[in-house]
């Protein structure tokens, strides 16, 4: 019992000490020291300070940027020489060419369209918008593996002879229309001219005679028999 005693009287020695009039701090003091301003002074923002840049190859934005922040020029030395599209950023020799969600087909089907018939649909955009030769009748835009209607030269008759037996009259493939014209022959001026022309050119070349050449060699010693 002793012990217990003992031992509740030095627990309670050991808690917190009691607030005393010595270190109290008024409230009046406190409120001289932290003073509240509820319109204090603040300095204007600079016109480039507002402006938070951006690294040039960031792949995303978390944040709506202004348009000054987005289209500033790259900091660092430059190029004085440098024309304004050559100034500009390529991922390519001739330029910067966009990513776009298109499958391979569909970029080569454009693309030969393009070239063969001078028009092709833009791929930056959903609508059927379209680039390049803008006929009258719209049911002309068609692609390279649609049909289109015969043309008259696709009409022309061919000669024809696909008898593999016949060693030298078959044509297969390779023969020629029946109105075609390989060779054109001038006429009337034309022809006098042309022949007015080569008379000229005739006469100022000179002839070369072609002379037979025969080989010869001579013999030193007395008899060509003798090889003794």
């Amino acid at each position: 019992m002793l012990n217990l005693k003992e031992y509740g009287s030095s627990s309670e020695e050991e808690g917190p000490p009691e607030p005393t009039t010595e270190n109290a701090i008024s409230v009046h003091e406190l409120s001289k020291k932290f003073s509240v301003n509820a319109a204090p002074e603040v300095l204007p923002p600079g016109p480039d300070t507002s402006i938070q840049f951006l690294d040039v190859g960031t792949k995303e934005i978390t944040r709506n940027m202004k348009y000054e922040e987005l289209f500033t020029p790259v900091a660092g030395p430059e190029n004085p020489f440098l024309t304004q599209q050559q100034k500009a950023p390529k991922n390519m020799m001739t330029g910067f060419v966009e990513k776009a969600h298109i499958s391979d087909f569909m970029f080569e089907t454009q693309r030969r369209t393009f070239h063969s018939f001078g028009y092709a649909l833009d791929p930056t955009v959903d609508s059927t918008e379209i680039i390049g030769r803008k006929p009258d009748d719209t049911n002309e835009f068609k692609t390279v593996f649609e049909s289109l209607p015969k043309r008259l030269a696709d009409k022309r008759k061919r000669h024809k002879n696909d008898n593999p037996e016949d060693i030298e009259g078959y044509l297969g493939p390779w023969g020629c229309y029946v109105d075609e014209q390989k060779i054109a022959k001038p006429e009337g001026e034309d022809a006098a001219a042309i022949e007015e022309f080569l008379a000229k050119k005739h006469k100022r070349g000179k002839k070369l005679e072609d002379k037979s050449f025969k080989e010869k060699s001579i013999l030193h010693i007395k008899d060509p028999v003798d090889y003794q």
